[in-house]
């Protein structure tokens, strides 16, 4: 989109495109665009020789702009997972948490880039869809490692099966072990390790 203007009102026209209220509804979050953010989006062109001005509105701009505010609002689900003992006893080891999904932004650039010129200003609403977490226990992975850091336990499980527990060492209160789910990516078979104690000094066991 063009829209031409006497050279000599081009800053006062650009003012009154940058400083018109532009928001996005997200979900129940109200998000407003800087004028900063709103002059990225104008490009101009001066013709020295007729005097006059030429504003064009730049799309992909305004399409990275709506991705950039859009991005924090949409994250995935964290599935649940249950581990069930032999003893029929089960426990809660990952809670689940739904994820969210923004529907299309595409009509919401070309909605703000057909009205942008006008200056009366846009309230846009993106609206939120929940994505459900999946409840999983032990028989949806080949491998399952669980550590019980309160009862100093490592249960090994392959296929829904457990397979071998072990007694472990857990974390002092002072440098407690990090709680979390994580992925073996390595294992090798000795390594020397290095570190600070509480006190500020250091350690170094050798093959471990």
């Amino acid at each position: 989109l063009n829209m031409m203007v006497p050279s000599s009102e081009l800053t006062k026209t650009v003012e009154s495109l940058t400083t018109q209220p532009i928001s996005l509804t997200i979900g129940e979050k109200s998000v407003p665009f800087a004028p900063e953010t709103i002059n990225s989006w104008l490009k101009t062109v001066v013709d020295s020789k007729n005097k006059v001005a030429y504003i064009h509105v730049d799309d992909k701009a305004i399409a990275a702009s709506l991705k950039t505010a859009t991005e924090p609002y949409a994250y995935g689900a964290r599935d649940q997972v249950t581990i069930t003992r032999d003893d029929g006893t089960s426990k809660v080891v990952v809670a689940g948490r739904n994820g969210t999904s923004l529907s299309d932004t595409s009509k919401l650039s070309s909605q703000i880039s057909s009205n942008l010129i006008n200056a009366k200003g846009m309230q846009l609403a993106v609206p939120l869809q929940t994505v459900p977490f999946q409840a999983l226990t032990q028989a949806n992975f080949d491998k399952l490692i669980e550590v019980d850091v309160v009862t100093k336990r490592m249960y090994m499980y392959a296929n829904g099966k457990l397979e071998r527990t072990f007694l472990i060492s857990a974390g002092a209160p002072e440098t407690p072990t990090p709680i979390g789910q994580y992925k073996i990516r390595a294992k090798p078979a000795r390594q020397d390790m290095r570190g600070y104690n509480p006190n500020g000094t250091k350690y170094f066991q050798p093959n471990v």
